[in-house]
């Protein structure tokens, strides 16, 4: 157990550097050996240690230690195999509770109805990072069953590697497209409010996506095959979304991809941004009192009704909110944004969905 928070500890210090391009020969070896041997032996790394630690530090605030930072401390706590029992049942407890104020419910779309093909405006946001990916998602957009307006975001440079994927893919139902470079800032979620804010909000229904690789996961292209199965799957999955959207889900998400027991919160280093977009966006919640655990679209994909996304477009911020690439993984205003979405519709009464992959 004590090698399993070593080795994620020399990890965390190996893999920043290393993504952010500032690796040298050493650790960019040491990361691929690392990354290989974790994926060989993930079980037994994600130990419960690491998870108790992490729990206990999520319900003894006065330790004065984060739980995702519960691998720095020297001299940690031992968790007792009955202890890590009742701390996993109180997180679950409070999860339960934080799903029931979001309204966040496990929906099968096989018991749901079928939408109309008409009646509302549809429009779709991609993000481009990586341009080698993008057919892949406009292959899976073919399976939106009604007419909808394409908005991409691309960082300046690339336009000309988003403009030969969009000639050479299968149109479908798509209508309108425009192709806008931006700063690289704010990843995938600044581009969506600053660019083209305005522009979705005077839709009925938004989707989001983004060509998401996920440097810091070893299995780098699973995570979005699962969001698109899921989100895209085909024109009957895709039907029942509309569905739900127009009776009563203000968004419609994906099930989560990745177990994250080192940080049973899921607010890591993002609580304190988090808060502060409380404040600037006029929400009436206590993120830390009523919303710990968060729940929230791991990758940051979803469909939405512009309504409930209502907060979030009229946050009054630009790309120079948020800071220059590289960034880590984590502690951003933009990973403080991705925990937020399933809370911008509070109070509206409309409800989350969540979608698993035995639907």
């Amino acid at each position: 157990m004590i090698l399993g928070n070593k080795l994620r500890c020399w990890w965390r210090r190996i893999k920043a550097p290393v993504l952010a391009g500032r690796g040298n020969l050493f650790q960019r070896a040491a990361y691929r050996t690392l990354a290989a041997f974790i994926s060989r032996n993930k079980g037994k790394i994600a130990s419960h240690d690491l998870e108790g630690l992490a729990l206990w530090l999520m319900y003894h605030p006065e330790a004065g230690v984060l739980p995702c930072d519960g691998w720095k401390m020297d001299n940690p706590p031992t968790v007792s195999a009955e202890e890590l029992a009742g701390l996993r049942a109180h997180r679950a407890a409070d999860a339960a509770a934080v799903a029931r104020r979001i309204g966040l419910e496990h929906i099968r779309l096989a018991d749901s109805p079928r939408a109309s093909a008409a009646g509302f405006s549809v429009a779709v946001h991609v993000h481009v990072f990586y341009p080698e990916m993008f057919p892949q998602i406009l292959d899976a957009l073919a399976n939106i069953p009604v007419p909808y307006d394409l908005y991409v975001s691309v960082p300046h440079g690339l336009e000309d590697k988003v403009g030969s994927a969009l000639e050479t893919s299968a149109a479908g139902l798509r209508k309108g497209v425009k192709v806008l470079p931006c700063p690289n800032r704010g990843r995938d979620i600044a581009p969506m409010l600053c660019l083209f804010g305005k522009c979705l909000a005077g839709y009925d229904y938004v989707a989001h996506f983004h060509t998401k690789k996920s440097l810091h996961v070893i299995d780098r292209r699973g995570w979005l095959d699962h969001i698109l199965a899921r989100l895209l799957g085909g024109p009957e999955l895709v039907s029942a979304i509309f569905e739900l959207l127009g009776h009563g889900y203000g968004m419609v998400a994906h099930d989560d991809y990745l177990p994250v027991p080192e940080d049973p919160t899921g607010w890591m280093h993002n609580l304190a941004y988090a808060e502060d977009l409380v404040v600037r966006s006029g929400l009436d919640v206590d993120l830390r009192r009523d919303y710990t655990p968060i729940s929230f679209p791991q990758g940051s994909m979803f469909w939405a009704r512009t309504d409930f996304l209502r907060r979030f477009f009229e946050l009054s911020l630009t790309f120079d909110d948020f800071p220059a690439e590289p960034v880590g993984v984590d502690g951003t205003i933009a990973h403080a944004l991705e925990r937020m979405f399933f809370l911008w519709g509070a109070g509206s009464g409309l409800k989350v969905g969540v979608l698993g992959g035995d639907d």
